[in-house]
């Protein structure tokens, strides 16, 4: 499951407050789809259907759907804080506060929903090969170019995934390992360094 941040911040109108309110129905739905995913996989398990998974070893189960993380991960961090403040993380304190908020809320959400939907969804800072690139196109298609924002070229559109800091040389490695320091640590889920 990936969430698109820069589509809720157009579809916010910029406004952080709003953002964050679409931001909160967004995890409920994510969630609930983490939720059928796991119960049509209980099933497909109770049937059989999937032996090279679900097999039983020493009498054992090789898979326990009930321990199992279902998790959620986002693309277009840097460029929803762009958006919404007018800074990158790595640009001044109010972008790195947007970029901190916007994580913060991410995770907390999520964290809420573990003991209510008996479902554990942590936050992954890793989304699936070429999923920021087909949805930035997707955003270019719907929106146009004059709200949409990507931060490489107008070419071959793509969302930033992954990461907060730039690698474009713009920044020392001490400073992409601070960035990336914070978004790891709010990432239970997965990060890529």
């Amino acid at each position: 499951m990936v969430l698109n941040l820069p589509r809720l911040t157009y579809e916010a109108g910029r406004d952080l407050e709003d953002f964050l309110a679409g931001l909160r129905e967004l995890l409920e739905i994510a969630v609930r789809a983490s939720a059928q995913r796991r119960s049509i996989l209980n099933e497909r398990g109770r049937r059989r259907l999937m032996p090279g998974i679900m097999a039983d070893v020493n009498g054992d189960s090789y898979i326990r759907m009930a321990h199992s993380a279902y998790p959620i991960s986002f693309v277009g961090l840097p460029e929803a804080c762009l958006v919404l403040s007018g800074q990158l993380p790595q640009d001044g304190q109010e972008g790195l506060r947007t970029a901190l908020k916007v994580l913060d809320a991410l995770r907390s959400g999520l964290e809420a929903y573990w003991s209510r939907a008996d479902i554990r969804c942590p936050l992954s800072a890793s989304a699936g090969s070429g999923v920021a690139e087909r949805m930035a196109i997707l955003d270019v298609e719907k929106y146009g170019w004059s709200k949409v924002r990507v931060l490489g070229p107008r070419d071959r559109p793509s969302y930033t995934a992954g990461r907060l800091a730039p690698l474009d040389g713009s920044l020392e490695p001490g400073e992409i390992m601070e960035l990336e320091a914070l978004l790891q640590e709010r990432t239970p889920g997965g990060h890529v360094l």
